[in-house]
């Protein structure tokens, strides 16, 4: 029958000293088993740390490993974590037996930990609620009296940038140069472009990468970008690129207070009691020469000039709209200019600002007032969307945009000086 069983650990006090494992087992008084367990502190050692970086994420715990070889307690020595720019305030001091307040850098405060198990070798450093300026170097330094070794540990933190921006501009012939540009990613992410069918455009079709930006001559067309890091963290941005559709305003169908160019870019109110009378019926728009019908067609209309309201000292247009319509809308004023009579429009008036003619007609915040309103008109996927050029910043999307065929409409608004242009 066993009695007791119980372990005794003796630990050396100074580094290189032996330290001895007594293993004490009482069996029946008829005898005492007495075993000893020898695992001295050798004068040389190494450590051992992982080939790559260890991957993490923004606020995550991480635990960067460091281990001696041989196997032995290490509680005697002393342990130092630190970056390589700043060994005098290092991440973690292990030292006398325990965890040193100070010298310490405060950035790391609470935050770091010993947790491998320092009498089995381990001294690996548990890093809490981690942060960007956390990602880098770490050197692990272990030391006796007599003899030291360090090694270094690479903390990679994936890290998902800013949006993409995307800017485009002519390159000539039919082409397009198209630059991308994101910040913030860790590490560098993979980029990819993609045409319209999905299919990945080759490094021949490229001119030229560096760093976060991408240059690429390309016809104009849907181009796809995806960027990408491990762990599955991405981002991807899809974006129509189109030059604007060659389109003419159709004097036929305007207003007769509204003045169409004979270029048919250019529309203005004019104030004239008798055009006035003759056309009361009419809603004060003109439509567009060019109908679509299918696939996506992209135009842009100045709607302020700033040279201009600098000239006449005012502070721009009282009121604009732009859209589409159905191509069989009524064009009376006997119908409201809303979705439900085939009019999809982006509308502006001085005092109230801007609105899409929902009903209820609903609110559009800008942050800045466009001169310059881009409209991209997907017939495929029934979707009107209005765009601020100058900001390259989305306003507003109609969805269920719904018909045969579809006509831009512009309209100057109602007694006011300044035109409105097709771009």
């Amino acid at each position: 029958m066993i009695l007791a069983a119980f372990t005794v650990t003796i630990t050396a006090q100074k580094p290189g000293e032996n330290v001895y494992y007594l293993l004490i087992t009482l069996y029946s008084s008829s005898y005492v088993l007495i075993s000893f367990l020898l695992s001295p502190a050798p004068e040389v050692f190494t450590l051992t740390v992982p080939n790559g970086p260890i991957l993490t994420r923004l606020n995550a715990s991480v635990t960067l490993p460091c281990e001696l070889s041989p196997i032995f307690n290490v509680e005697p020595l002393e342990v130092r974590w630190y970056r390589p720019d700043n060994s005098y305030s290092p991440a973690l001091l292990y030292k006398d037996h325990k965890i040193q307040e100070a010298p310490v850098d405060p950035r790391y405060r609470g935050r770091v930990s010993l947790t491998g198990g320092l009498e089995r070798g381990n001294v690996s450093l548990t890093l809490e609620r981690v942060t960007v300026e956390d990602r880098g170097e770490y050197v692990c330094h272990v030391s006796s009296e007599i003899w030291y070794e360090k090694a270094h540990v690479y903390l990679q933190m994936n890290v998902t940038g800013s949006a993409p921006v995307l800017s485009v501009a002519s390159g000539g012939g039919g082409q397009v140069n198209v630059t991308c540009s994101s910040e913030g990613w860790s590490p560098q992410p993979k980029l990819t472009w993609r045409n319209k069918e999905g299919t990945e455009i080759k490094n021949e079709q490229v001119l030229f990468t560096s760093g976060n930006y991408i240059d690429s001559n390309r016809p104009l067309e849907i181009l796809s970008l995806s960027l990408s890091l491990s762990l599955s963290l991405s981002l991807s941005l899809s974006l129509s690129l189109y030059f604007p559709n060659n389109i003419t305003m159709n004097e036929k169908t305007a207003h007769s207070a509204i003045r169409v160019t004979q270029d048919g870019k250019t529309a203005q109110y004019i104030k004239e009691e008798k055009q006035m009378k003759s056309s009361v019926q009419r809603h004060p728009h003109v439509l567009a020469k060019q109908g679509f019908r299918s696939e996506q067609h992209y135009w842009e209309v100045k709607v302020r000039d700033e040279t201009v309201d600098k000239v006449v000292g005012d502070c721009g247009q009282l009121s604009w709209y732009v859209g589409v319509a159905r191509d069989n809308a009524e064009r009376t004023s006997t119908v409201h200019v809303t979705p439900h009579y085939g009019f999809w429009i982006l509308s502006y008036e001085k005092g109230k600002g801007f609105h899409v003619n929902t009903d209820p007609p609903t609110s559009v915040s800008v942050r800045e007032d466009p001169s310059m309103v881009g409209v991209f008109l997907d017939c495929d996927r029934q979707t009107l969307s209005f765009y601020n050029v100058e900001t390259q910043s989305h306003l507003y999307t109609f969805t269920d945009v719904v018909s045969n065929g579809f006509l831009p409409v512009f309209s100057p608004g109602k007694s006011d000086k300044h035109v409105i242009m097709i771009c």
